[in-house]
């Protein structure tokens, strides 16, 4: 069993994309380095570590929702939804940090 205690971050950026089919959707956040997130994983069927653009990045999928979290250039990204691992990590891969 995981559980961690957390204060949420304000984001930076957060974006929603919904899809008008099903009104599902994917959510995209940014935080700056000097946050802490936590993603529930208690529970989870997958919890695995992905590499997303050359850095490390956790990967998990709980009831209906995939979440995948990762760093890069001093900001902590996350992206959630109903949508497959592998949609998740392509997702991510497409991030590109302008500075």
């Amino acid at each position: 069993m995981r559980q961690a205690a957390f204060r949420i971050p304000t984001p930076q950026k957060k974006i929603i994309f919904t899809k008008r089919e099903d009104n599902s959707s994917v959510i995209y956040t940014e935080y700056n380095s000097k946050n802490s997130i936590a993603v529930d994983t208690e529970n989870a069927s997958l919890v695995e570590t992905v590499k997303i653009n050359g850095q490390d990045g956790t990967l998990s999928v709980k009831d209906s929702t995939t979440s995948v979290v990762w760093a890069m250039d001093n900001h902590l990204f996350t992206i959630q939804g109903q949508l497959s691992a592998d949609e998740a990590i392509k997702m991510a891969e497409g991030v590109k940090f302008i500075k």
